[in-house]
């Protein structure tokens, strides 16, 4: 396991992270984020992939992208 933190800009990089892996054409990376907060409220959450995507929120599938080739854009989802 690699633990990566965000830059100043708050952007992690999966991408550089699979390289130091080795060479390879298929792979995939999964990232954490633990947003906590006194009080209930709505909260929009902005990121870019690489091909498919899934994101979940409070235990419950929020997002789904499944198609493919396509490259990673910020905040694109």
């Amino acid at each position: 396991m690699v633990v990566v933190v965000a830059g100043s800009d708050g952007e992690v990089d999966l991408i550089e992270v699979l390289r130091r892996q080795g060479p390879s054409e298929n792979r995939v990376a999964y990232a954490f984020c633990r947003v906590e907060s006194a009080e209930r409220r709505t909260v929009h959450g902005f990121f870019g992939s690489d091909d498919r995507s899934r994101v979940w929120g409070n235990g419950k599938q929020v997002h789904e992208f499944v198609e493919r080739d396509r490259g990673v854009n910020p905040e694109e989802d």
